[in-house]
């Protein structure tokens, strides 16, 4: 999975990490920026106590997803003339004659999740928005469109073939959101519902179908989670992914 990275990215306050996209998570893209204040936060592991989930946003902000897909038809040609002809099944491309045809869709906000010592911690406000490019309405790369202080967006990366797979077999749902936890290396497909937000885990360790014959695919627990479940699941994989504690031995043996 190849991408392309160009400028700098400025991200929105947040307090978050996921789809990773430091480390390179899952969605093989490039990690945005992550504040201090996120980097520094302690994975404290206590399966134990009971999750203080904070309240998260819902995907619902349509005023900035229409700026950012504006600002993404304008710019996402220029980054589409920077991927070589050899390799835009890279990108999702079966032919150049796709590449020409792609347009920008509706974007997805993606919010940077952090898991404290006692809750798993959602921000209000989107990092960046990740615009799905569509050949014939289907999503083949995500473009990745971050604004700036004043106001202005750039575009700053193309690629995540693999996450685009996964949008198109949720069935390219326009009230989607990506919820992205640097630290444990996971990312999720938001959901708005009735009840509240719902949330399924994503696994992008397969090749995406174009590349390699194999197909991306949702993590075997793919059904959809609460806030509550989505903190016990990050504790519990931090749990088994902790070093094993130093063996003692008789008589300080080594």
């Amino acid at each position: 999975m190849r991408h392309m990275t160009f400028g700098t990215a400025t991200l929105l306050a947040v307090s978050l990490a996921v789809l990773t996209l430091g480390a390179t998570a899952p969605g093989c893209d490039s990690t945005p920026p992550v504040p201090a204040s996120s980097a520094s936060t302690p994975l404290a592991l206590r399966p134990a106590s009971p999750a203080v989930a904070a309240t998260p946003p819902t995907p619902d902000d349509a005023t900035l997803r229409q700026q950012a897909q504006q600002a993404a038809r304008t710019q996402l040609p220029a980054m589409l003339a920077r991927i070589p002809a050899s390799h835009l099944a890279d990108w999702g491309f079966a032919s150049d004659d796709e590449r020409q045809r792609a347009e920008a869709g509706w974007p997805l906000p993606m919010y940077l999740g952090a898991l404290t010592t006692t809750r798993t911690e959602i921000p209000a406000d989107a990092a960046v928005y990740r615009v799905p490019v569509l050949v014939d309405g289907r999503a083949v790369c995500l473009l990745t469109m971050s604004q700036t202080p004043d106001g202005q967006w750039t575009a700053s990366d193309l690629g995540a073939a693999e996450m685009a797979t996964l949008y198109q077999q949720a069935g390219a749902p326009q009230d989607l959101a990506l919820v992205r936890f640097l630290g444990e290396k996971t990312d999720f497909f938001m959901f708005d519902s009735p009840a509240g937000p719902r949330f399924r885990l994503l696994d992008v360790s397969a090749p995406a179908a174009a590349q390699s014959g194999g197909s991306a695919h949702v993590d075997a627990r793919s059904d959809l989670l609460s806030l509550d479940e989505v903190d016990a699941l990050l504790r519990d994989r931090a749990q088994r992914m902790s070093p094993p504690p130093p063996q003692s031995h008789p008589g300080g043996a080594p």
